[in-house]
């Protein structure tokens, strides 16, 4: 069975073949304090020991996010040794899921920026941060907002199988040594 989430600011994405659900908090720390009871929750609607493939996103979006969705992936590997990791780009994600063949797409920093790559002949590049001036200067722009009704789980294993993945594959990695392609800006 492969069991893949996909955690944001404010949600938590469960999918496999025999569960679904989307796990929704109203404030960002929640999903900190909460993500493993959403975990627990689904576990215990699957046969865990059944999981062969596991499939995450590696971002972007928030560090914490993506700090807590390797943590979670680290800890499934160590409790199950057999278990295969892969991790996928939110951007590839995204990218699949709007079947854009072209464009940037935006997905929003917790800082008023913009997470942006661009898409055109099949490769998914110029990945860099925008702020929303610069963003509302460029053409054919799709926004992360806009899928917001939609298992981004589901999505996130389709897009690992796609054509789009083929012509990407630097947006997916078999391992849990992670690369953080943004650094995160604090301001106070």
């Amino acid at each position: 069975m492969i069991f893949s989430f996909f955690i944001n600011d404010k949600e938590c994405h469960i999918y496999t073949e025999k569960f679904s659900n989307i796990y929704k908090v109203d404030e960002t720390r929640k999903m900190a304090d909460n993500v493993m009871s959403f975990f627990s929750d689904a576990l215990k609607k699957i046969n865990g020991l059944s999981i062969k493939k596991l499939i995450f996103s590696s971002g972007p979006s928030s560090f914490t996010t993506t700090r807590i969705s390797n943590s979670i992936a680290k800890g499934m590997k160590i409790a199950k040794d057999d278990l295969s990791i892969t991790s996928v780009s939110s951007f590839l994600t995204y990218f699949s899921l709007s079947n854009a063949s072209r464009g940037t797409f935006a997905i929003p920093t917790n800082c008023g920026d913009y997470y942006c790559a661009t898409l055109s002949n099949l490769i998914i590049s110029k990945r860099k941060i925008q702020t929303n001036n610069s963003l509302n200067k460029l053409e054919n722009v799709h926004h992360a907002e806009k899928f917001s009704q939609e298992n981004l789980a589901f999505f996130q294993l389709l897009s690992s199988q796609s054509e789009l993945a083929k012509t990407n594959r630097h947006l997916i990695t078999e391992t849990l040594d992670q690369h953080y392609e943004f650094t995160p800006k604090y301001r106070y």
